[in-house]
């Protein structure tokens, strides 16, 4: 990959992390109903390699998980966050969303 194609996709996911985030402080956590849909999402995903870091794992396509504040059961938690890979139902993040 060329440094000029990787630094778009870096701050299209720096701005997906940083509303996550915001969105968590500024509306709370999501309701344990739509936690247990995405987590049931993550956990019947091809993709999901088990660790003993998270009672979840990380998905093994785009990384969800392996950073502790980016672990699915953190993540999860937050309004704004959206699967990468369009799991939970919610639109991929773009770079103009």
């Amino acid at each position: 990959m060329k440094p000029t194609e990787f630094f778009p996709q870096s701050l299209v996911k720096a701005t997906s992390y940083l509303k996550a985030e915001a969105s968590q402080i500024l509306l709370g956590k999501v309701d344990d109903t739509k936690y247990n849909a995405r987590i049931a999402e993550c956990r019947k995903c091809e993709h999901l390699k088990e660790t003993e870091e998270d009672e979840i794992g990380f998905c093994g396509r785009c990384g969800c998980g392996t950073n502790p504040r980016a672990r699915l059961t953190v993540k999860a938690r937050m309004p704004k966050a959206t699967c990468p890979l369009s799991k939970w139902g919610e639109q991929k993040e773009t770079s103009d969303g």
